[in-house]
């Protein structure tokens, strides 16, 4: 493959993981990929391990997500070891000889569905969870040393994809956590100024209209903000929504401060 043909992979899949595209999506794009000619393998998945169970996530074929389901059951193979923190990448040129692994792994992923290479590696690790690239090929020893050059970039780029797609993510939620604040600070301040009461009793008027109305406590301090009231929607017994309108608190009883 050319330079500029592997460019082109690149740049089609910098498109397809980017985050305005849904996670599935952007793992179904990296198992397509990888599955094809560039990296000269068969198929490809991609195995998440956590801290109390793994299962395959996305998988380019019914052979990859067998092939999966073997090490997933058997809880040994190239994709369980790279989940180990030692070994962060496995590599194996003929699954049905190599020693590492246990015979009733070997007999069924290389004598029962035909695969004889097999390549893991890990693309992301946290506190929770280890996600893995698997490359499985029908051929023996057939990620060859410019195979491996390929591999060795392509996997370096997804976990770049992969990092940048969580740093983004990441800081919607934090602009997002920030709006939804910036809001019901908002809204405290109008209920704070209408009725005459303290930050905590009106933030317990948003919760309370929350509860009741079954919606998000940030929909209500928006609603809050756009008209200086709460109005909530309770579920009446003939399963007719009514509007109801917030309780109006009692000011609280505060020291005159001219009183002796």
């Amino acid at each position: 493959m050319t330079q500029a043909a592997l460019v082109s992979v690149f740049e089609e899949l910098d498109t397809n993981v980017a985050p305005t595209h849904s996670v599935p999506s952007a793992l179904r794009s990296i198992v397509a990929v990888a599955a094809g000619p560039l990296l000269c393998a068969d198929a490809a998945s991609l195995i998440r391990r956590g801290a109390k169970h793994s299962k395959t996530v996305a998988s380019s074929s019914a052979m990859a997500a067998a092939a999966d389901a073997v090490q997933l059951r058997l809880q040994v193979g190239p994709s369980m070891d790279a989940c180990g923190f030692e070994t962060p990448q496995v590599l194996s040129g003929d699954l049905l000889s190599d020693s590492r692994w246990p015979p009733p792994y070997r007999l069924l992923t290389a004598g029962q569905h035909g695969i004889r290479s097999a390549a893991a590696f890990r693309l992301t690790a946290d506190t929770s969870s280890v996600t893995v690239l698997t490359l499985y090929a029908l051929q023996r020893d057939a990620f060859d040393a410019d195979a491996r050059a390929r591999i060795a970039l392509f996997v370096a780029h997804v976990r770049a994809l992969l990092s940048h797609r969580l740093a983004a993510e990441q800081a919607a939620r934090l602009l997002d956590a920030l709006e939804s604040s910036r809001e019901i600070g908002i809204a405290i301040g109008v209920l704070m100024h209408q009725h005459k009461i303290t930050r905590d009793a009106a933030f317990a008027m948003l919760h309370d209209a929350s509860q009741l109305s079954h919606r998000r406590l940030r929909q209500i301090a928006r609603d809050v903000a756009e008209t200086g009231h709460i109005t909530t929607m309770r579920r009446s017994r003939g399963g007719d929504s009514r509007a109801v309108a917030g309780s109006e608190p009692q000011a609280e009883q505060r020291p005159d401060p001219c009183s002796p």
